[in-house]
């Protein structure tokens, strides 16, 4: 056995089963999944930790800083239960890797939902996927699913957002290129270890996906109590949104790599 999975024994007396990450291109899905998934009574996600999508290595003030600083951060740990003091001087400092620090910070925010001691926690932080090869080594117990949505249907939303706006298209489309460029070359790595779904497939048959997501984690669907008639069916709103010029730009970036996950010209 691994060191690393040595290091995952220690985890203590919440975690029965290995955490699991949804990955994928922002505006592409993952806040639904998270939703869904985290209605099982036993499936804990905090907010977006970003914590593996920096690439300054742990514990350098390059990286330190932004996760103290940053409001966004500070309002993802208000909405945990946790506070900065504590996230600074209990967490941050006791953590040496960015695992330690990913699971002192799934601890904390068990302990502060007053979660059962089987819970099992997952992680959902679209950007992560920037440090995913790193993840998944740290990880090696752990499972990942990729969710995909139609790469203009995730320009048009970065553009319409009013969470997270790209104007720029080319910016805007690298999101979604890079992003899914990222997990493909994960594929080769983690194997069976990844499950790629599309939004589209998700939002037109959200019982049978559901159904194949919560298999592959080995969790029984049927305690999912998420209304899945909330969930309604891809818009493809770009149609509307975007401009001719754009749409060209956009393919000219996406290229062959749309084409692969079924995603036309």
């Amino acid at each position: 056995m691994s060191d690393l999975a040595n290091r995952g024994d220690k985890r203590g007396h919440h975690e029965k089963a290995p955490p699991f990450f949804i990955l994928g291109s922002v505006r592409s899905g993952t806040t639904m999944l998270r939703d869904v998934i985290a209605s099982h009574p036993r499936l804990f996600c905090p907010n977006e930790t970003h914590f593996f999508r920096f690439a300054d290595p742990y514990g350098t003030m390059t990286y330190v800083r932004p996760l103290i600083n940053q409001k966004l951060f500070q309002e993802h740990r208000r909405l945990d239960t946790i506070s900065d003091d504590y996230f600074r001087d209990q967490i941050l400092v006791k953590s040496h890797t960015r695992r330690e620090l990913m699971e002192n910070y799934a601890a904390a925010y068990l302990n502060a939902q007053g979660a059962p001691k089987d819970a099992r926690w997952f992680d959902k932080t679209p950007q992560n996927v920037f440090g995913a090869l790193l993840l998944a080594a740290e990880f090696p117990e752990s499972r990942f699913v990729h969710i995909v949505r139609h790469p203009l249907n995730v320009v048009s939303s970065l553009r319409t957002s009013k969470v997270m706006v790209i104007k720029e298209v080319v910016g805007a489309a690298n999101y979604w290129y890079e992003s899914t460029l990222i997990m493909k070359s994960m594929r080769d790595v983690v194997g069976d270890r990844l499950l790629e779904i599309t939004y589209d497939q998700f939002t037109q048959n959200p019982e049978k996906e559901l159904g194949r997501v919560m298999a592959f984690l080995g969790e029984d669907s049927r305690q999912v109590t998420y209304d899945l008639t909330k969930i309604k069916p891809e818009k493809n709103k770009y149609k509307t949104v975007l401009p001719a010029e754009d749409i060209e730009i956009a393919w000219g970036i996406f290229g062959d790599l749309a084409e692969e996950y079924g995603f036309h010209r």
